[in-house]
C-alpha cells in the first residue's frame, strides 16, 4: 500500500509540474525517484538513497513550485512512516 501512495504521489508531481518552468536539475531528481521506486522490491529501496533524492527534490522544488513541494512533502512522510 505504502508503494501504490509514493507512485500516486509522483504521478501527481508529473501532472502538476507540467508544462512549468522546471530546471534540469528538477527533473533529473524526479527522474531518479521514479527510478528508485520502479526498482523498488522491499522494503529498502534499491539503491537505498530514495529519502535523499525526495528530499533534494523538495530544497529543488522549494518556492518557485509550492504545490509540487507539498506533494513531494506527503512523499517524505511516507517514507518516514515506512522507516525510510
Amino acid at each position: 500500500m505504502p508503494r501504490e501512495k509514493i507512485e500516486g504521489l509522483i504521478s501527481d508531481l508529473h501532472e502538476r509540474l507540467a508544462g512549468d518552468d522546471t530546471s534540469p536539475q528538477q527533473d533529473l531528481l524526479l527522474a531518479q525517484l521514479q527510478s528508485q521506486l520502479d526498482s523498488w522490491e522491499g522494503p529498502q529501496p534499491a539503491n537505498g538513497n530514495i529519502r535523499d533524492v525526495t528530499e533534494e527534490l523538495l530544497e529543488e522544488l522549494g518556492e518557485k513550485h509550492p504545490k509540487a513541494a507539498r506533494i513531494t512533502l506527503e512523499i517524505l512522510e511516507t517514507l518516514g512512516h515506512l522507516g525510510l
